[in-house]
């Protein structure tokens, strides 16, 4: 009889997978020497410099910087990724600017960071174990650990926190939503179109404010704006 369609189907997804496994085998097949090479140098490294990217967020399942913003509430105003992070949108628009932030805050703190974090948290670790020719020393003639390790990133989702990396092995770029900053203040912030002095306002120097974990922001899925309800 002749075979069927679903039949068909099913013969040339085993065969494509075969392919794959066998493409995949190869490859690790090729690349273990240098796999095995990066590994000791990694080990073996007087210093370990980690740089982070958008990537290593994609593989937890989060947005890029180019996805974050893409939705149809904000196409339909003309709103894109920058637009949310300039701070006349704070100032002129602020339900939009915390719903943003806020629906970000909420997702970061939701979503599990991958096992990546896990494997970059135990080099860290063995690179804090204590190795006397590796020990520097003190100003009391008494010998230091010191942390031979840091981490530079572009992401914002605090994740390399969350697996137990200190805030200080750590360099943030952009900053972090586990971290706000408020400051006072004047009207025309960032407007360099006005050409008046800003009115005479109370001011008070920048403080940085650690959100709370198990905060979830209260936001409109119907217009992506904070519910201040």
């Amino acid at each position: 009889s002749k075979p069927s369609a679903s039949t068909k189907a099913n013969d040339f997804d085993i065969c494509h997978e075969r392919r794959t496994f066998q493409t995949h085998l190869l490859l690790v097949t090729i690349m273990t020497p240098t796999i095995r090479a990066a590994a000791q140098a990694i080990a073996n490294c007087d210093f370990l410099l980690v740089a982070t990217g958008a990537g290593m967020s994609a593989d937890s399942g989060l947005p890029t910087y180019s996805q974050v913003a893409q939705n149809p509430i904000y196409d339909q105003q003309g709103i894109d990724y920058a637009d949310l992070c300039r701070i006349q949108c704070c100032r002129d628009h602020p339900s939009l600017f915390y719903g943003f932030w806020g629906s970000c805050f909420n997702l970061y703190q939701e979503t599990t960071p991958h096992v990546g974090y896990a494997i970059l948290k135990r080099w860290c670790d063995r690179k804090e174990e204590p190795k006397t020719a590796q020990q520097e020393q003190g100003q009391g003639g008494e010998h230091i650990q010191v942390a031979r390790y840091f981490h530079y990133t572009s992401n914002v989702d605090g994740h390399l926190r969350r697996v137990g990396i200190p805030k200080d092995r750590i360099h943030e770029m952009h900053g972090t939503v586990e971290t706000w900053m408020g400051m006072g203040t004047r009207n025309n912030v960032g407007d360099t179109t006005t050409t008046h002095p800003p009115p005479t306002l109370p001011s008070f120097p920048p403080i940085m404010i650690e959100v709370d974990p198990s905060l979830r922001f209260p936001v409109n899925a119907q217009t992506l704006e904070l519910s201040f309800e």
